[in-house]
Protein backbone atom coordinates (compact mmCIF):
# COMPACT_ATOMS: atom_id res chain seq x y z
CA UNK A 1 0.00 0.00 0.00
CA UNK A 2 1.69 3.21 -1.10
CA UNK A 3 1.22 6.91 1.33
CA UNK A 4 0.22 9.39 -0.29
CA UNK A 5 2.60 12.71 -0.14
CA UNK A 6 1.41 15.84 1.59
CA UNK A 7 1.04 19.08 -0.18
CA UNK A 8 2.72 20.88 2.26
CA UNK A 9 6.21 20.36 2.17
CA UNK A 10 7.31 21.23 5.63
CA UNK A 11 4.51 18.63 6.99
CA UNK A 12 6.25 16.08 4.97
CA UNK A 13 9.68 16.71 6.32
CA UNK A 14 8.21 16.81 9.63
CA UNK A 15 7.21 13.18 9.29
CA UNK A 16 10.53 12.25 7.49
CA UNK A 17 12.50 13.41 10.39
CA UNK A 18 10.12 11.37 12.98
CA UNK A 19 10.65 8.50 10.84
CA UNK A 20 14.29 8.72 10.74
CA UNK A 21 14.20 8.74 14.57
CA UNK A 22 12.41 5.96 14.50
CA UNK A 23 14.55 4.10 12.38
CA UNK A 24 17.27 5.31 14.70
CA UNK A 25 15.97 4.02 17.79
CA UNK A 26 15.37 0.41 16.43
CA UNK A 27 18.64 0.48 14.94
CA UNK A 28 20.00 1.25 18.55
CA UNK A 29 18.18 -1.46 19.72
CA UNK A 30 18.88 -3.97 17.38
CA UNK A 31 22.73 -3.14 18.31
CA UNK A 32 22.25 -3.80 22.07
CA UNK A 33 20.96 -7.26 21.26
CA UNK A 34 24.12 -7.72 19.13
CA UNK A 35 25.78 -6.32 21.99
CA UNK A 36 24.26 -8.56 24.15
CA UNK A 37 24.52 -11.82 22.22
CA UNK A 38 28.07 -11.18 22.10
CA UNK A 39 28.28 -10.91 25.64
CA UNK A 40 26.44 -14.60 26.29
CA UNK A 41 28.79 -16.09 23.57
CA UNK A 42 31.72 -14.86 24.35
CA UNK A 43 31.39 -14.30 28.14
CA UNK A 44 32.69 -10.88 27.87
CA UNK A 45 31.18 -9.05 31.47
CA UNK A 46 32.46 -5.44 29.60
CA UNK A 47 30.08 -5.60 26.40
CA UNK A 48 27.16 -6.32 28.93
CA UNK A 49 27.88 -3.78 31.21
CA UNK A 50 28.12 -1.45 27.45
CA UNK A 51 24.86 -2.82 27.09
CA UNK A 52 23.13 -1.82 30.39
CA UNK A 53 24.69 1.64 30.26
CA UNK A 54 23.74 2.04 26.62
CA UNK A 55 20.20 1.72 27.31
CA UNK A 56 19.73 5.57 28.17
CA UNK A 57 20.33 6.40 24.44
CA UNK A 58 17.08 4.68 23.70
CA UNK A 59 15.55 6.09 26.46
CA UNK A 60 16.61 9.62 25.20
CA UNK A 61 15.44 8.61 21.49
CA UNK A 62 11.98 7.62 22.95
CA UNK A 63 11.73 11.47 24.86
CA UNK A 64 12.38 13.26 21.61
CA UNK A 65 10.39 11.20 19.41
CA UNK A 66 7.50 11.54 21.82
CA UNK A 67 8.35 15.67 21.91
CA UNK A 68 8.30 15.79 18.43
CA UNK A 69 5.20 14.02 17.62
CA UNK A 70 3.01 16.33 19.99
CA UNK A 71 4.80 18.89 18.61
CA UNK A 72 2.99 18.03 15.13
CA UNK A 73 -0.27 17.11 16.69
CA UNK A 74 -0.42 20.86 18.11
CA UNK A 75 1.17 22.55 14.87
CA UNK A 76 -0.83 20.62 12.13
CA UNK A 77 -3.76 19.10 13.58
CA UNK A 78 -3.56 15.96 11.35
CA UNK A 79 -6.52 14.07 10.63
CA UNK A 80 -6.97 10.58 9.58
CA UNK A 81 -3.79 8.24 8.06
CA UNK A 82 -1.45 11.55 9.02
CA UNK A 83 -2.63 11.25 12.83
CA UNK A 84 -2.20 7.78 13.16
CA UNK A 85 0.78 7.90 11.54
CA UNK A 86 2.28 10.27 13.93
CA UNK A 87 0.22 8.26 17.24
CA UNK A 88 1.70 5.03 15.92
CA UNK A 89 5.17 6.47 15.79
CA UNK A 90 5.04 7.30 19.24
CA UNK A 91 3.67 4.16 20.37
CA UNK A 92 6.24 2.26 18.44
CA UNK A 93 8.90 4.69 20.63
CA UNK A 94 7.39 3.02 23.53
CA UNK A 95 7.84 -0.63 22.22
CA UNK A 96 11.12 0.00 21.54
CA UNK A 97 12.21 1.51 24.81
CA UNK A 98 10.69 -1.25 26.66
CA UNK A 99 13.04 -3.63 23.70
CA UNK A 100 15.92 -2.00 24.97
CA UNK A 101 15.13 -2.27 28.71
CA UNK A 102 14.84 -6.13 28.00
CA UNK A 103 18.30 -5.99 26.17
CA UNK A 104 19.41 -4.56 29.37
CA UNK A 105 17.93 -7.32 31.79
CA UNK A 106 19.32 -9.87 30.00
CA UNK A 107 22.82 -8.55 30.52
CA UNK A 108 22.00 -7.77 34.26
CA UNK A 109 21.08 -11.46 34.98
CA UNK A 110 23.59 -12.61 32.43
CA UNK A 111 25.97 -10.95 35.18
CA UNK A 112 24.75 -12.38 38.08
CA UNK A 113 24.35 -16.51 36.93
CA UNK A 114 25.78 -18.42 39.80
CA UNK A 115 27.50 -20.41 37.56
CA UNK A 116 28.29 -20.86 33.58
CA UNK A 117 24.86 -22.38 32.25
CA UNK A 118 24.59 -25.12 29.84
CA UNK A 119 25.63 -25.06 26.12
CA UNK A 120 22.10 -26.18 25.10
CA UNK A 121 20.25 -23.18 27.59
CA UNK A 122 22.19 -20.84 26.06
CA UNK A 123 22.04 -22.15 22.73
CA UNK A 124 18.10 -21.63 22.84
CA UNK A 125 18.53 -18.22 24.62
CA UNK A 126 20.69 -16.88 21.95
CA UNK A 127 18.21 -18.41 19.11
CA UNK A 128 15.61 -16.21 20.45
CA UNK A 129 17.36 -13.65 20.32
CA UNK A 130 18.20 -13.69 16.85
CA UNK A 131 14.67 -14.53 15.85
CA UNK A 132 13.49 -11.10 17.58
CA UNK A 133 16.30 -9.30 15.82
CA UNK A 134 15.35 -10.44 12.28
CA UNK A 135 11.30 -9.53 13.84
CA UNK A 136 12.43 -5.91 14.66
CA UNK A 137 14.35 -4.85 11.75
CA UNK A 138 11.68 -6.53 9.16
CA UNK A 139 8.70 -4.40 11.06
CA UNK A 140 10.60 -1.35 11.26
CA UNK A 141 11.31 -1.77 7.23
CA UNK A 142 7.17 -2.68 7.46
CA UNK A 143 6.86 0.93 9.08
CA UNK A 144 9.01 2.86 6.87
CA UNK A 145 7.72 1.64 3.48
CA UNK A 146 3.65 1.21 4.44
CA UNK A 147 3.97 -2.38 4.21
CA UNK A 148 1.45 -4.15 5.55
CA UNK A 149 2.00 -8.00 4.27
CA UNK A 150 5.63 -7.57 5.84
CA UNK A 151 4.05 -6.29 9.23
CA UNK A 152 1.55 -9.39 9.19
CA UNK A 153 4.73 -11.94 8.39
CA UNK A 154 6.64 -10.54 11.42
CA UNK A 155 3.48 -10.77 13.55
CA UNK A 156 3.63 -14.71 12.87
CA UNK A 157 7.16 -15.15 13.25
CA UNK A 158 6.46 -14.86 16.93
CA UNK A 159 5.44 -18.21 16.92
CA UNK A 160 9.25 -19.41 16.75
CA UNK A 161 10.00 -17.40 20.12
CA UNK A 162 6.99 -18.76 21.77
CA UNK A 163 8.23 -22.37 20.74
CA UNK A 164 12.13 -21.83 21.61
CA UNK A 165 10.64 -19.99 25.19
CA UNK A 166 8.30 -23.32 25.88
CA UNK A 167 11.30 -25.61 25.20
CA UNK A 168 13.72 -24.32 26.99
CA UNK A 169 11.64 -24.24 30.08
CA UNK A 170 11.62 -27.65 29.69
CA UNK A 171 15.16 -27.82 29.70
CA UNK A 172 16.17 -25.90 32.32
CA UNK A 173 13.86 -27.33 34.27
CA UNK A 174 14.80 -30.66 33.87
CA UNK A 175 18.36 -29.28 34.72
CA UNK A 176 17.01 -27.82 37.95
CA UNK A 177 15.99 -31.09 39.31
CA UNK A 178 19.38 -31.62 40.20
CA UNK A 179 18.95 -29.11 42.86
CA UNK A 180 21.98 -26.97 44.51
CA UNK A 181 23.74 -24.56 42.50
CA UNK A 182 21.10 -25.50 39.38
CA UNK A 183 18.25 -24.20 40.86
CA UNK A 184 19.27 -20.62 40.99
CA UNK A 185 21.05 -20.93 37.72
CA UNK A 186 18.09 -22.38 36.02
CA UNK A 187 16.19 -19.23 38.24
CA UNK A 188 17.87 -16.71 36.45
CA UNK A 189 18.56 -18.25 33.32
CA UNK A 190 14.54 -18.32 33.54
CA UNK A 191 14.47 -14.53 33.91
CA UNK A 192 16.55 -13.98 31.12
CA UNK A 193 14.43 -16.60 28.47
CA UNK A 194 11.18 -14.06 29.57
CA UNK A 195 13.20 -11.01 28.58
CA UNK A 196 13.38 -12.73 25.31
CA UNK A 197 10.06 -13.80 25.17
CA UNK A 198 8.42 -10.39 25.56
CA UNK A 199 10.37 -8.89 23.37
CA UNK A 200 9.09 -10.70 20.78
CA UNK A 201 5.37 -9.42 22.28
CA UNK A 202 6.47 -6.00 22.48
CA UNK A 203 7.54 -6.64 18.41
CA UNK A 204 4.27 -7.98 17.14
CA UNK A 205 2.89 -4.99 19.10
CA UNK A 206 4.83 -2.84 16.34
CA UNK A 207 3.11 -5.12 14.11
CA UNK A 208 -0.13 -4.37 15.04
CA UNK A 209 0.43 -1.14 15.14
CA UNK A 210 1.72 -0.58 11.33
CA UNK A 211 -1.48 -2.66 10.52
CA UNK A 212 -3.74 -0.20 12.23
CA UNK A 213 -1.32 2.68 11.11
CA UNK A 214 -2.11 1.60 7.44
CA UNK A 215 -5.32 0.82 7.69
CA UNK A 216 -7.60 2.47 10.37
CA UNK A 217 -8.91 -1.34 11.16
CA UNK A 218 -7.33 -3.26 14.45
CA UNK A 219 -5.35 -5.89 13.66
CA UNK A 220 -8.07 -8.78 14.93
CA UNK A 221 -9.89 -7.77 11.71
CA UNK A 222 -6.68 -8.79 9.16
CA UNK A 223 -8.65 -12.39 8.07
CA UNK A 224 -10.74 -10.23 6.01
CA UNK A 225 -7.30 -8.43 4.42
CA UNK A 226 -6.85 -9.43 1.00
CA UNK A 227 -3.15 -7.92 1.32
CA UNK A 228 -1.09 -5.05 0.90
Amino acid sequence: MDKQPHIVKSFENEIDTLNETIATMATACCDQMAAMKKALLNGDPHIADKVVTGDWYINDLQLKIEQSAVQILARRQPLAQDLRHILTAMKISHELERIGDYAANVAKQWALLSKTPSAGSMKMIIEMVDVAGDMLRESIDAFLNFNIQKAMDVWHQDDKIDAIYASLMLFVKSEMAGGGESIECGTQLISMARCCERTGDHITNIAEEIFYMATGDNFSSHDSYEGA
